[in-house]
């Protein structure tokens, strides 16, 4: 449920399970105090109406899912849908979801934890967020997951590959636009549904800057807009694409790249020129920041280059600042 003000007056969001859809309420008043004493009472009547214990699991999926596919990407409706299938898979048969309590998910988290951490921190946030969710719907009176603490993941340090490993892997891609698309993501440190959902609106060659926009159509993970100076190889790039009159920068017979595509495209010249096995596209957007930090750059411009939301995110390229603070005293 979300508080907004228009014209002057306050005016309330909520998830109307009736009719499966966002409706807009005003709450008649210029005063915020006035406002949340109101919204307060909306939700609470609101959550005695809609409270249904006897909701299953399934259900309650089928509902979130029908959310999420308004309101959220096709990478996160996929993380859901996995998270709900490993869990239902889990459980062995449909439950309420007034059953789901501490124990029983403590269980199944550490029990994914056995065979992929990665997995088990995936499907934690991901169902926490659902629950949270239940509740605003008044579905639960709590959060099954609440006070559940994973084992911590090791840090890794993020791959990365430098300018001259860039040109091998691009020199393996046969298609322009790939090796256009993976050019792009090395120099703007973009991400790839960022690359593929640029628009021509979004380049503007008189300033040398492209703005990572969010569009009816796209949103970006933060939800911020952000902007990226264009470095020379990406101007040549755009100049070159600029004859193109769809509305998008990229686009293959007028429709959007698949992200699978693309990344099998771009591991594919990574296994035949012989680099890490660990490297993907989104390593890409690492390179971008590791080369930055290597150069000298502040990690606070990293941070809003790459649009991260906390600088804690950023801070996992310091170990490369280190060093390079380390070469800079060799030097003295």
């Amino acid at each position: 449920m979300m508080l907004f003000k228009r014209d002057g007056y306050y005016h309330l969001e909520y998830f109307d399970q009736s009719i499966q859809k966002l409706r807009r309420k005003s709450l008649k008043t210029k005063n915020k105090i006035e406002a949340i004493q109101r919204l307060t009472k909306f939700e609470g009547d609101l959550n005695q109406k809609q409270y249904n214990p006897a909701l299953t699991l399934s259900k309650f999926h089928d509902e979130y899912v029908h959310l999420i596919k308004t309101t959220g990407t096709s990478h996160y409706l996929s993380s859901v849908e996995l998270s709900f299938r490993k869990l239902a898979a889990h459980l062995k048969h449909d439950i309420l979801l007034s059953e789901l309590n501490r124990i029983v998910m403590e269980k199944y988290f550490l029990e994914v934890f056995v065979h992929s951490k990665y997995a088990a921190h995936l499907y934690y946030r991901t169902l926490k967020a659902a629950m949270n969710k239940a509740i605003a719907w008044g579905y639960l009176k709590e959060n099954p997951i609440k006070g559940i603490k994973l084992p911590k993941i090791p840090v890794k340090h993020p791959s990365f590959v430098s300018e001259k490993e860039l040109d091998t892997i691009v020199d393996c891609l046969k298609e322009r636009d790939l090796k256009d698309i993976t050019i792009t993501a090395f120099y703007t440190g973009m991400r790839m549904s960022e690359i593929l959902n640029l628009r021509w609106t979004a380049v503007n060659f008189t300033s040398g800057i492209i703005t990572v926009q969010n569009s009816e159509s796209f949103t970006t993970k933060s939800k911020l807009e952000r902007v990226i100076p264009m470095h020379s190889r990406i101007l040549e790039i755009l100049h070159w694409r600029n004859n193109n009159s769809g509305t998008h920068v990229f686009l293959k017979n007028g429709v959007l790249y698949r992200q699978y595509f693309i990344s099998h495209k771009f591991k594919k010249a990574v296994r035949q020129v012989g680099l890490p096995e660990a490297l993907h596209f989104h390593s890409l957007r690492h390179s971008f920041a590791s080369n930055l930090v290597q150069k000298g750059i502040s990690l606070y411009v990293v941070k809003e280059l790459l649009g991260h939301e906390s600088i804690v995110t950023t801070q996992k390229y310091s170990h490369l600042q280190q060093e390079t603070l380390k070469e800079a005293i060799f030097i003295l």
